[in-house]
């Protein structure tokens, strides 16, 4: 069953999707979407998970920050 994530971070990587997922259930595979003609992440992908429980538990996360990148100025 897959689960699409939506809205990540620039700088995401599988370890932090796996586990942020990992409460969801088996997750079998991660998939990062990217531009065909440049290799270029897109902002969005996929988890794969090894049975249907786990895309319904995944929704229930929407909204979750899964990273957050902080800047500040002095």
């Amino acid at each position: 069953m897959v689960d699409a994530t939506g809205n990540l971070s620039w700088d995401i990587d599988e370890d932090t999707i796996r586990s942020t997922f990992a409460s969801c259930g088996e997750i079998t595979g991660v998939r990062f979407a990217t531009d065909r003609e440049t290799g270029d992440f897109r902002g969005f992908g996929h988890v794969d998970f090894a049975d249907e429980d786990g895309p319904d538990a995944a929704v229930k996360l929407a909204g979750t920050n899964v990273r957050t990148t902080l800047t500040c100025s002095q």
